[in-house]
């Protein structure tokens, strides 16, 4: 029942061609967030898969942010968590990463009150987004 959401397949081409690691961090297991990644042909575009298995603590415990940088190579201060929930703002502070949440994910409190750096409408307006974080810094 899993659908993408709108640019996902678009803003992770441009990303990847960019140079950019990624990974995907969630708390399903490991090998169902990898089939669904598969099913959409998403999985070439990421460094790092961490389902919520491979990690004692799932979010919004920093754990599996941070077996994924480790995985990406990446320290913590030159990622960013793009995410959709309080507990991926949780995840993102306790790991010491800036967060962009997007609109419509899961959360029942609006997404301006979850204390994330940004927010976007869509994934379209993500690498305006992290421009505007960059220039901040």
């Amino acid at each position: 029942l899993t659908t993408l959401m709108p640019g996902v397949r678009e803003v992770l081409t441009h990303f990847h061609l960019s140079g950019i690691a990624m990974g995907v961090v969630t708390n399903k297991p490991q090998l169902a967030a990898r089939e669904i990644l598969l099913h959409f042909g998403l999985t070439e575009h990421l460094g790092a898969i961490v389902g919520g298995d491979a990690v004692t603590y799932l979010k919004p415990a920093p754990d599996a942010l941070l077996l994924a940088l480790d995985q990406l190579q990446v320290e913590p201060r030159d990622a960013l968590m793009v995410g959709d929930s309080g507990a991926d703002v949780a995840a993102a502070r306790a790991a010491g990463m800036p967060v962009i949440l997007l609109r419509g994910g899961y959360t029942q409190i609006p997404v301006e009150e979850l204390g994330a750096d940004l927010v976007c409408d869509n994934l379209f307006d993500l690498p305006s987004a992290m421009r505007r974080l960059q220039d901040a810094a």
